[in-house]
């Protein structure tokens, strides 16, 4: 994700309805009462969301890995809608999110997902305090169960997976100079991550 800023920061309290009235143009994430516009992605953003998602899209095929039971299904911004929230209607537009394709076995039309994302991940820039922080509790609270941030700046991906309680710990930290590696959700495949950051 981009840089942000706050839509009207006169304390009124945002709605979904706000949210869904951005501009065709204009990106955000509504989260607890307020609007973080957010603006052009970088170079390096776009590389890396370009990359990984290219690195990913064998697992929209069902693979023939034997502990392996489903497929998924990416999408890069994207927005969803997480209705039942116990702060109200949020939303957020992320970078890549992903969904074990046995829960979504039908979309509605329309250009937002209203189905909790089974992976979400979001490219940190100067922004750093909203995914680390505001989105991270949105996610937790709404039971994400994997939470990926990448950071262009050190060429990282850092990886937090909802424990028992419900809550984000941190599982590893993955940076470039290791190559190849299998990340969770995603084990049945080797990520380059050499690649992904080459840019």
């Amino acid at each position: 994700m981009s840089d942000q800023k706050v839509l009207h920061p006169d304390g009124t309290t945002k709605k979904l309805e706000d949210w869904l009235n951005l501009q065709d143009s204009e990106r955000g994430d509504l989260i607890d009462g307020r609007i973080y516009l957010q603006s052009a992605p970088s170079k390096e953003h776009s590389f890396i969301q370009s990359d990984l998602r290219a690195v990913l899209q064998p697992l929209r095929t069902k693979s023939k890995h034997p502990d392996t039971t489903d497929s998924w299904r990416f999408a890069t911004e994207v927005g969803v809608i997480y209705p039942t929230d116990c702060k109200g209607e949020q939303a957020c537009t992320h970078d890549l999110a992903g969904w074990k394709s046995s829960r979504m076995k039908s979309l509605d039309s329309g250009t937002h997902i209203r189905l909790r994302p089974d992976w979400v991940c979001e490219i940190v820039s100067s922004n750093w305090q909203n995914d680390t922080i505001k989105k991270r509790a949105l996610l937790e609270r709404n039971h994400v169960p994997y939470y990926w941030l990448i950071s262009p700046q050190n060429k990282n991906i850092s990886v937090l997976i909802l424990d028992e309680k419900g809550n984000y710990s941190i599982d590893k930290e993955y940076s470039s100079v290791m190559g190849l590696v299998r990340i969770e959700p995603f084990q049945e495949i080797e990520i380059d991550l050499g690649s992904v950051f080459d840019y």
